[in-house]
C-alpha cells in the first residue's frame, strides 16, 4: 500500500485541475458555437492528464539524477522515496 501512495504523490494530483482547464475552456467555446464533441473533449483530457502526470514523473526523475531529490531537500522527494522502496525491495 505505501507504494502505491509513494506513486500518486510523485504524480502530483495538485496539478492536474490546471492541467485540464484549457480543455474545459476550449470545450466551453465548442459547445457555444456548436462544434462540442464528447469523445474528442474526454480524449483531449485523457492527454493532457496523461501529459502532466508524465511531465512530473520526469521531473521528479530528473531530480533524483542530478542529485536535487535527497534526504536535505525541503518539501516532496517523490523520486528519493520510490527509489529508496524499490531498493529496498528488489536489492
Amino acid at each position: 500500500m505505501k507504494n502505491i501512495f509513494l506513486w500518486i504523490s510523485a504524480m502530483r494530483l495538485r496539478t492536474l485541475p490546471l492541467s485540464i482547464s484549457g480543455i474545459i475552456l476550449a470545450s466551453c467555446f465548442a459547445e457555444y458555437n456548436g462544434f462540442f464533441n464528447l469523445k474528442v473533449c474526454g480524449l483531449a483530457i485523457l492527454t493532457t492528464l496523461s501529459f502532466q502526470i508524465l511531465s512530473n514523473l520526469a521531473n521528479d526523475y530528473g531530480d533524483g539524477l542530478k542529485g536535487t531529490d535527497n534526504e536535505d531537500r525541503i518539501g516532496t522527494k517523490a523520486c528519493h522515496s520510490i527509489r529508496c522502496y524499490i531498493t529496498r525491495r528488489y536489492v
